[in-house]
């Protein structure tokens, strides 16, 4: 009898950001104030240019909690790691408002895996939530767009 054996899943990767774009931040003073919703959407909108295979779009969106702020959102494509993606939208949030958010909520485990490294090097809670008000707000209004 066959008897299939299950490999593990490999570990999840952590967000890549360059060495000299987090030192910058680390030296700069951020007030904390808030929280921060972080989440991918998939569309069925391809990207890629003529002559390329399309690809699947990814939207990554950082959003206030609170205020239902969305603060620029970023469209890639699926083949980039979505912790990369997220890690990426997370740091374009903060530079601007100088502002740390004193914790993140993600929906999805592997997000949480990827963005923790990251996310508590700033000192900042991450945790995983069932719910993001705020991001599903903002993901209605950018999927109708699509």
């Amino acid at each position: 009898m066959f008897h299939a054996t299950l490999h593990p899943e490999p570990p999840i990767a952590a967000a890549h950001v360059p060495e000299e774009t987090l030192l910058a931040m680390r030296g700069a003073d951020y007030r904390v104030h808030g929280v921060m919703e972080l989440d991918l959407i998939y569309s069925v909108a391809s990207v890629g240019k003529k002559g390329e295979r399309n690809a699947c779009a990814a939207i990554a969106i950082a959003v206030d909690a609170e205020s239902g702020m969305v603060f620029a959102p970023e469209v890639s494509v699926s083949s980039i790691p979505a912790g990369d993606i997220l890690a990426g939208v997370f740091l374009k949030a903060i530079q601007p408002t100088r502002t740390l958010p004193r914790e993140v909520r993600v929906r999805n485990q592997k997000f949480l895996e990827s963005l923790v490294p990251l996310i508590e090097s700033f000192g900042i809670t991450i945790r995983l939530a069932k719910r993001l008000p705020a991001a599903d707000e903002a993901r209605a209004s950018l999927l109708s767009f699509f």
